[in-house]
């Protein structure tokens, strides 16, 4: 059982583990990984390693049987809709629902990519791919690539920081008109946990306030570092939970808001995306601004707040 593929456009330039885990997205990675070590996996008859960039019309032999989605697409029996914001050849940019992942993964939960793959049929052997990440239970924009060649251009950017990110936040407490949080962030990847922590990563949030009374705020803020839980945590540092988050806010006003509105998920939105530079073959959207309206139940805090109309022109 094995299968040998040619490296096309779509995958030039990328690693190789990185174009397994495309082609192969339910291949444990530990089996990766040990066929790469062993030398069972081979670029033009070579042994290899993770970290190689692949070319265009190299040959790879893995031993495991072809992808089949890619090779037979089939749509899958999932019902859950997809909230398109944009879309062309090259990329898709989705309004993401709380409580839906990303990535499929071993629990078997229904996930947005597979979503978008039951929409979209494979180009070639490539597959949309998200670009990034959101937590699950946040809601809001998720860029989509479509093409190899979208997807690298977008993972540069990302990796380059020529990415601006607004997220729509509401907390409890009075914040100042804006602020900026730098403590370092630190994960505990065994409990899913993220701490402050000056052994960390390096971190910055910033903020500024749309509205607010003596109890809450509505804040938009700018990540100017992607962690994991970056938002949540730094705020909650800061004295400002999030409403509605159950691992770092404040219980009890959770069970209010609950009781309230039936808030079952952080008021925490992917807002707004732009991306600063873009080179070819998508420099024709380099500062395209994409925007998503939040959630009913966000919308639902916000009109208990009289504060719905504060969202306009921001």
């Amino acid at each position: 059982m094995s299968y040998t593929f040619k490296v096309s456009e779509h995958h030039a330039g990328r690693r190789l583990d990185k174009v397994i885990r495309t082609l192969w997205p339910n291949l444990p990675l530990g089996a990766m990984m040990r066929g790469i070590r062993k030398g069972l996996v081979r670029v033009d008859g070579r042994k290899t390693s993770c970290s190689v960039r692949l070319e265009d019309g190299q040959s790879v032999y893995v031993p495991w049987e072809e992808p089949e989605l890619i090779e037979k697409p089939v749509k899958t029996k999932r019902t859950g809709a997809l909230s398109i914001v944009y879309k062309d050849h090259y990329i898709m940019v989705l309004n993401k629902e709380a409580g839906l992942i990303i990535q499929p993964d071993q629990s078997g939960e229904e996930s947005l990519i597979e979503r978008v793959w039951s929409e979209v049929e494979p180009e070639d052997d490539f597959r949309a791919c998200a670009v990034h990440r959101l937590d699950r239970n946040t809601t809001g924009l998720v860029v989509v690539a479509l093409h190899g060649q979208s997807l690298r251009e977008l993972q540069r950017a990302f990796r380059d920081n020529d990415v601006d990110k607004t997220y729509l936040v509401a907390v409890r407490g009075q914040t100042p008109l804006e602020g900026d949080i730098t403590a370092p962030l630190q994960k505990d990847r065994d409990h899913n946990i993220v701490t402050a922590s000056p052994g960390g990563l390096p971190a910055h949030t910033h903020y500024e306030k749309i509205t607010g009374d003596d109890e809450y705020s509505l804040l938009k803020v700018n990540l100017l570092t992607g962690r994991s839980h970056q938002i949540r945590v730094h705020l909650a540092i800061s004295g400002y939970p999030v409403i509605g988050d159950v691992k770092y806010g404040d219980s009890a006003l959770n069970r209010q808001w609950y009781h309230r509105i039936r808030l079952d998920h952080p008021l925490l939105h992917a807002w707004k995306i732009s991306f600063r530079r873009l080179n070819p073959p998508l420099s024709y959207i380099e500062r395209k601004e994409f925007s998503a309206p939040p959630d009913k139940l966000f919308l639902k805090f916000l009109c208990t707040k009289g504060w719905q109309t504060y969202l306009e022109g921001v």
